[in-house]
C-alpha cells in the first residue's frame, strides 16, 4: 500500500552502535552481543527511528522529496517480567522529508495523517483515535500525535524534534509514523461491504471555529458526528494557531457534507442545520466562529 503512494522501501541492519540506542529514547532494556564483529553492531536495535532518519540525512544532500518505510523487527530485553529474555516487535516505520526548513509553512503534517488512515481504512481497520503526545524524547508534542485503535496505544505521528535531527546534521523538517505491527495486526479485516450512492446530491460546508487549545480535535468531531444523521463525511481540513486568534486558543477549519437519503435539502434546511451545530457546539465546548 505504501509503495501504491509514492513510498520507496528500505531495509536497515537489526545490529546498531551506542549511539543508536541513546537515540531511541525509549528507557527499555536493552540486548547486548557478547562478542560483536564491530562497535557499532553491538547492540539489538529497540527503534527503527534513529536508522530511517540517518537513511533520510544520507539521501537528502541530493534530493528533496523523500518517502521511506520499513518494517522491521524490534528487540527488547524483558528478562525480568518472563522467562524468555527476548521480545520481539514487528514495528512499521516511515518517514516524510520534502525539503521544507523550519519555519516554512507546510502540509506535511496532514498528508502524512492522511496516508496512515489510508492505510488503517484499506486494511479495514476502525475506531482509530488521536490523542496529544507528552514529554516525548523524539516527537515534537506540539505537531504528533498518539495513535490509538480501541483503548490501545498503536503508534504515534509526528514531526521530529529539531534538536533530534541536529544529531544526524538534518536541516530540514521531517515527519514519521511509528506503529506497532503486532498489535495492529489483529485488527485486519479483509472483509469489504457496499453501501448503495446516495440519490440526492450532498452539500459541502465549511465552519471555522476558534476553541481553548486543551480541547482535542477528536472530541469535537466525534460529537459533530453523531449530531444529525443529515452530516456525513466530517473531516478535518486545516488547524491554525498564530497572531490571528488569541494565546491559548486554535482554530479549526472542519468540512463535512449535508446529505439526505429521502430528498434534495434546501439551502434553508442545510443553514438551519448549521446554526444549530454552532450553537450546540459554542454550548459544548466554549467554540467561536472564526472570522
Amino acid at each position: 500500500l505504501l509503495r501504491c503512494v509514492g513510498f520507496t522501501e528500505i531495509v536497515t541492519p537489526s545490529l546498531v552502535g551506542k549511539r543508536d540506542i541513546a537515540l531511541s529514547g525509549t528507557g527499555k532494556g536493552v540486548l547486548t552481543l557478547k562478542n560483536p564483529v564491530s562497535v557499532d553492531r553491538s547492540f539489538f536495535r529497540i527503534s527503527l527511528i534513529p536508522d530511517i532518519i540517518n537513511i533520510l540525512s544520507q539521501n537528502s544532500k541530493k534530493h528533496k522529496n523523500i518517502k521511506i518505510f520499513e518494517i522491521g523487527k524490534i528487540y527488547l530485553d524483558e528478562r525480568h517480567d518472563n522467562d524468555y529474555p527476548v521480545l520481539e516487535r514487528d514495528v512499521l516505520c516511515g518517514a516524510i522529508c520534502s525539503g521544507i526548513k523550519y519555519g516554512k509553512q507546510d502540509t506535511e503534517f496532514y498528508y502524512g495523517k492522511g496516508i496512515i488512515e489510508f492505510l488503517f481504512k484499506e486494511s479495514g481497520i476502525k475506531k482509530i483515535t488521536y490523542s496529544k503526545v507528552s514529554d516525548d524524547f523524539i516527537f515534537d508534542e506540539d505537531v504528533s500525535l498518539e495513535v490509538s485503535i480501541g483503548k490501545n496505544r498503536a503508534g504515534i505521528f509526528g514531526e521530529i524534534k529539531k534538536g533530534f535531527l541536529e544529531e544526524f546534521k538534518l536541516d530540514y523538517r521531517v515527519f514519521v509514523f511509528n506503529l506497532d505491527m503486532d498489535y495492529i495486526k489483529d485488527f485486519i479485516s479483509l472483509k469489504r461491504s457496499f453501501v448503495r450512492p446516495g440519490r440526492y446530491p450532498e452539500i459541502e460546508q465549511d465552519i471555522s471555529i476558534i476553541v481553548d487549545s486543551g480541547i482535542e480535535y477528536a472530541s469535537i468531531e466525534k460529537y459533530i458526528k453523531g449530531f444529525s444523521g443529515l452530516i456525513k463525511n466530517v473531516k478535518l481540513a486545516d488547524v491554525y494557531r498564530g497572531k490571528q486568534i488569541k494565546e491559548g486558543k486554535i482554530s479549526f477549519l472542519i468540512r463535512y457534507d449535508a446529505m439526505s437519503p429521502n430528498r434534495t435539502l434546501t439551502m434553508e434546511e442545510v443553514n438551519l442545520l448549521r446554526d444549530n451545530l454552532i450553537r450546540e457546539l459554542n454550548v459544548r465546548f466554549g467554540v467561536t466562529l472564526r472570522d
